[in-house]
């Protein structure tokens, strides 16, 4: 139903209706008014060929709506995943007394506020959290896209067949690894540990982000075919 909102659709369901229109206004008038039923076909026949091209256009309109769709969702996902990792490097860093004002954290940039945000933090426990719920929200972009009327596509089974990740598998797998993460006392959060604990995780949503990023690419190109095919 999301197609319906397109221009081009509206154009050729008016262009149908019309053809309709003249075409029987022909037929009726082929007897009384031989004239009027000439005229009447004509329209018709161009009509029907612009139905034709209408069509063609259609189809490519949906198609270049769809690619975009898809692209916007996976840059969404990938910026997702981008702060996951940069507020998982942080926690890390604070663990190892990484003074995050010095030259060599000015690659991360983003401060605390805009990595965490809008999760309220107090103690490096809750920065842990943050970061636990950031790798959640990759996961919850996906799950609720079967829900969200605004996607021209199911979200899930794109993810499952293009992106070779089975949101509902990792969900389980992500819980499990926060309860056994959350219930890590601060004074154990050492550098190592972290990194040992969060290595599974960081390895799932590392290998999504190359497939994230791969048909990000893929897309871009076919968007570029389709626009140019419109042209």
């Amino acid at each position: 139903m999301i197609y319906i909102s397109l221009p081009h659709v509206w154009i050729l369901v008016i262009i149908f209706i019309i053809s309709i229109i003249t075409g029987s206004l022909s037929v009726a008038c082929m007897n009384s008014k031989p004239f009027l039923s000439s005229l009447f076909a004509n329209i018709f026949a161009g009509l029907i060929t612009g139905i034709i091209i209408g069509l063609v256009s259609t189809i490519k309109s949906i198609s270049l709506y769809k690619t975009k769709c898809l692209i916007e969702w996976l840059d969404s996902l990938h910026e997702i995943i981008l702060r996951y990792f940069i507020a998982y490097r942080k926690i890390v860093d604070e663990r190892r007394g990484i003074n995050k004002n010095c030259k060599c954290f000015q690659p991360n940039l983003k401060s605390d506020c805009d990595v965490f945000h809008p999760y309220h933090y107090n103690s490096f426990e809750d920065k842990v959290s943050c970061v636990l719920s950031i790798y959640s929200e990759v996961n919850d972009k996906i799950s609720s896209g079967m829900f969200d009327q605004t996607l021209s596509f199911d979200s899930c089974k794109y993810a499952k067949k293009k992106l070779n990740y089975d949101v509902i598998k990792y969900i389980e797998i992500h819980e499990k690894q926060r309860n056994r993460i959350s219930n890590i006392s601060e004074s154990e959060m050492t550098p190592q540990r972290l990194e040992a604990e969060f290595k599974e995780m960081n390895c799932h949503i590392k290998e999504l982000n190359e497939r994230i990023l791969d048909n990000i690419n893929h897309l871009k190109e076919r968007k570029n075919i389709i626009s140019s095919a419109v042209m």
